[in-house]
């Protein structure tokens, strides 16, 4: 598409298992949004689960949910942290854990009061693939734009008409096919 991908940094899972602070990791990530996201492309948390094990990716993901439950009335417990970290690992198991990091820091900013619960963390991940996905199709609506306005900055080979070769088929062939 003709984009680089960004710089990869340091993901979540290094950065909890290399022993980082809450602060560290407010500093390295206060500042995603959906399309940074996107545009690191942060492994998966399927691809996570494969390369590390469930355990320690659900582990890593309710170590997240502990810390977003702080800035509620009651806080998740770890056998309740662990069990919507499973959930949420099962469920959206394409997000990476800088999905799952946004989605919970957005959690404490919204207008949500009182007890936090399973039924609010999971809706706050199905809201956030309505806007995640939105946002990914803005983002190649706004790359397929800029590429039609700059052809020259393709990185695919066009080949003239006459250099290509054209097939005739006869019906049984096409039908074959």
């Amino acid at each position: 598409m003709g984009q680089t991908p960004a710089k990869q940094q340091r993901g979540i899972l290094q950065m909890i298992l290399g022993g980082a602070s809450r602060i560290d990791l407010v500093r390295q990530f206060a500042r995603l949004t959906p399309a940074t996201i996107i545009n690191n492309r942060y492994p998966s948390l399927a691809l996570l689960k494969k390369k590390h094990g469930q355990e320690k990716v659900e582990g890593v993901l309710s170590i997240l949910l502990v810390e977003a439950s702080q800035a509620f009335e009651t806080q998740f417990d770890e056998e309740t942290a662990l069990a919507v970290s499973a959930e949420v690992a099962s469920t959206f198991y394409y997000y990476s854990l800088e999905d799952c990091y946004y989605v919970l820091q957005q959690l404490k900013k919204s207008k949500q009061y009182g007890k936090l619960t399973e039924n609010k963390v999971l809706a706050a991940f199905a809201e956030y693939e309505k806007q995640r996905l939105k946002d990914a199709e803005e983002m190649n609506y706004n790359n397929h734009l800029a590429e039609k306005e700059n052809p020259d900055t393709l990185d695919r080979e066009v080949k003239p008409l006459k250099d290509v070769q054209w097939k005739t088929f006869t019906k049984k062939q096409s039908e074959k096919l």
